[in-house]
């Protein structure tokens, strides 16, 4: 963006990404890292006959139990790990493809974010190059069973913006370009802390409205801490802010003071 150059950018979300690992294909892509065969045999004795188990409960009856042959348990500890594995081979087949984003020898093309693991962001420099990748992407879903959702996936340009909108396409389905996505506004690479501030004002109306008139200030105050401090700031290390946006954090975080200290 410094040299005034466009990267085209596709945000793409798995549906129900955790719950549609093959087991059988997790098992097979342990085994080729060369994980211990035991601690494979111990996955599989889990998975197989102590974790995925399900019956139908109606009313006060139950039904058969069956095994569940796909899926990680979301929140495990393992689970986001299992799911990297899973899905490694991808990075793998993106940067083969020759059509991601390079700084230097460095393909940049691709980002998943393990914390939330069914998010993936692709990166071109062209349009063509970008369409290239979400092709592969579709092929390696249909090859492990992972189906994106064209309806939660976006695209859009860093950068320099296009003269016209390419038609960029997900399993047949157009994507919709957007300005600002996850949090970024496109334009100029900056975090938009608009939805961090609304969701602040929510939480201290919200605690206002339950404590009461009749509170103390220190009451107040630790709740603020503890309650709505984490919303406004949440994610602050990774911010790139201008001053007009650090001044509505200020702004909003003195309003708070001002409302139950009555000033």
């Amino acid at each position: 963006m410094n040299n005034n150059s466009r990267v085209s950018g596709a945000f793409l979300d798995i549906s129900k990404a955790f719950d549609k690992v093959l087991h059988s294909g997790l098992f097979k892509k342990l085994l080729d890292r060369n994980v211990p065969v035991c601690l494979v045999l111990l996955l599989k004795y889990w998975y197989g006959h102590l974790r995925c188990v399900c019956a139908v409960r109606w009313n006060n009856a139950l039904g058969s139990w069956f095994s569940i042959l796909s899926g990680v348990r979301q929140g495990g500890i393992l689970s986001p790990v299992l799911f990297s594995v899973y899905i490694d081979d991808l990075i793998t087949d993106l940067k083969l493809s020759g059509y991601g984003a390079n700084i230097g020898n460095v393909f940049a093309g691709l980002q998943i974010v393990q914390l939330y693991a069914d998010d993936i962001v692709l990166l071109s420099p062209t349009c063509r190059g970008l369409q290239k990748l979400i092709t592969a992407c579709e092929q390696y879903g249909r090859l492990w069973d992972l189906k994106f959702n064209s309806l939660k996936s976006q695209v859009t340009t860093f950068g320099s913006k296009c003269p016209t909108n390419p038609i960029i396409t997900l399993l047949n389905a157009l994507l919709q370009w957007a300005d600002i996505i996850k949090y970024i506004v496109c334009n100029t690479a900056l975090t938009d802390i608009s939805s961090h501030v609304r969701q602040f004002y929510s939480r201290f109306n919200n605690v206002l409205s339950v404590i009461g008139k009749g509170s103390t200030e220190m009451c107040t105050l630790h709740l603020n801490k503890v309650y709505c401090l984490s919303s406004l700031t949440y994610g602050c290390e990774t911010w790139t802010l201008n001053d007009q946006s650090i001044n509505r954090v200020n702004v909003a975080w003195n309003n708070g003071f001002r409302h139950f200290l009555r000033i």
